[in-house]
């Protein structure tokens, strides 16, 4: 699964991609793969499913990105709990669907300010529901 993080932050010009799964039991948000990331504690991060930029993708059920570079308190008003710990400036939350739902997440996160094109958010997505396909929960 690294080889397959790595690509895909290559390919997104990303500097950390994660890939979350939402457990419908305690519609918490747990990160399952994470590539980038600078802070142990990231891998063990739970968030709440209507938390953050993740939430607002999956209960909208389409992307959801950061349109200019947050600042600390932007971030941390906005609770997406990656961005905290790996100081991202800029992310974008793709939903994505199995068996009718949307219960995962790819996240692409910047530290830097440049914000995602819909070209990166489609790679994202496509790159995405190869990974789902691949998954049995």
């Amino acid at each position: 699964m690294r080889n397959w993080l790595q690509v895909l932050m290559h390919q997104t010009e990303s500097e950390v991609v994660a890939v979350g799964h939402l457990d419908a039991s305690t519609r918490k948000l747990q990160w399952v793969e994470m590539c980038g990331h600078r802070n142990e504690r990231t891998v063990a991060i739970r968030q709440r499913a209507t938390q953050g930029l993740s939430g607002m993708a999956l209960r909208a059920g389409r992307p959801m990105e950061t349109k200019a570079p947050l600042g600390d308190g932007e971030r941390f008003k906005l609770g997406e709990a990656i961005m905290l710990t790996e100081s991202l400036s800029i992310a974008a939350a793709i939903p994505l669907k199995q068996d009718a739902q949307y219960n995962w997440i790819v996240l692409l996160g910047r530290r830097s300010g440049e914000v995602y094109t819909p070209q990166h958010l489609q790679i994202g997505r496509q790159w995405g529901e190869e990974f789902v396909k691949k998954m049995v929960v």
